[in-house]
């Protein structure tokens, strides 16, 4: 979502066409992405 300006729903549709592409789990998917990031992986925040 930060990397490519989208909303959530867009992003999950990446994620899925990623996971499609790959054959892979999206779950996988997403963990390889949060896997590499430079600063490893980012804090959830949540609004209230």
């Amino acid at each position: 979502m930060g990397q490519n300006c989208c909303s959530s729903e867009a992003a999950f549709q990446l994620l899925a066409l990623a996971s499609s592409h790959r054959n892979a789990k999206a779950r996988v998917v997403a963990e390889t992405i949060l896997n590499t990031l430079p600063r490893g992986t980012p804090a959830a925040h949540f609004a209230d």
